[in-house]
């Protein structure tokens, strides 16, 4: 047990005569490795990108509210009363007068 174990601390069957496999295996586990830290490097941007996504949602909601309330306190009539005399139109005086047409089918 204790050869084998310093053999493969010594690496002595990376040079023996089936090294062949060995380093084939090697190789694979290598490009495994590879491919694993490539696609965890790829879902940490990821999780970041949707991070500073969400952080631009929420301060684009704010902006939505506090411009809607603005736009509500514009369409007030109140509002558009002050803003329409500014230009010197008033409210009439006198209430609209109703028409009212009566059809004659007989």
């Amino acid at each position: 047990m204790k050869t084998k174990v310093l053999q493969l601390l010594r690496g002595s069957f990376l040079t023996s005569d089936n090294s062949s496999k060995h380093w084939r295996f090697i190789l694979f586990l290598f490009a495994l490795a590879v491919v694993m830290i490539y696609a965890a490097h790829r879902a940490d941007s990821k999780v970041h990108e949707i991070a500073s996504l969400n952080t631009k949602v929420n301060a684009l909601k704010g902006q939505f509210v506090v411009m809607r309330t603005k736009v509500q306190k514009m369409q007030l009539e109140s509002s558009v009363k002050e803003k329409v005399a500014e230009i010197g139109l008033v409210p009439p005086v006198n209430p609209p007068i109703r028409i009212i047409v009566s059809s004659e089918e007989d």
